[in-house]
């Protein structure tokens, strides 16, 4: 990891790695870390060379040069008017609110997706992988109150279960 940035709700992070050559990346993540989204693709890591990452109206800028820091713009759109995606009963959970045990029904092309359950002070207090389309989710662990399951796919959306 080379650097990492919060901007708002927005944590970026640029890494370098050895992929195919040294490469750098920058990743976005609107969720506080629990799912990151590769926006710059593996970028050659002469070209970003570690200067600076900038937040300002509307766009993410990123300092880069072949041979010494800051003497380039990489500039990268953050719009967000494309409509977002209609994640209503992709996944469902029951029963919601649950004691215990809850059954959780993903469509097959989602199973292998991994999941992060979080309470509603953000912490993760479990993980795990959707391994058929119907999965049994213990929650004897955890005390009663609201959690979130975030998704590491990015076309499902969160879903809210409750435990008595």
């Amino acid at each position: 990891m080379v650097e990492v940035k919060r901007f708002g709700n927005n944590l970026y992070m640029e890494t370098r790695h050895f992929a195919g050559g040294q490469r750098d990346s920058l990743y976005r993540s609107t969720n506080e870390g629990v799912v990151w989204t590769n926006i710059t693709g593996n970028l050659d890591a002469a070209d970003i060379h570690g200067s600076g990452i900038f937040e300002h109206d509307g766009y993410l800028f990123i300092g880069y040069n072949m041979s010494s820091a800051g003497e380039g713009l990489y500039r990268y759109s953050l719009s967000t008017d494309i409509a977002e995606a209609d994640h209503q009963g992709t996944v469902t959970l029951y029963p919601n609110p649950t004691s215990d045990v809850v059954t959780m029904t993903v469509p097959a092309v989602h199973v292998g997706a991994r999941y992060a359950l979080h309470d509603v002070l953000g912490a993760q207090v479990g993980t795990g992988t959707v391994t058929s389309t119907a999965v049994e989710l213990d929650l004897s662990g955890v005390g009663p109150g609201c959690y979130m399951l975030h998704w590491d796919d990015a076309s499902l959306g969160p879903v809210r279960v409750v435990k008595h």
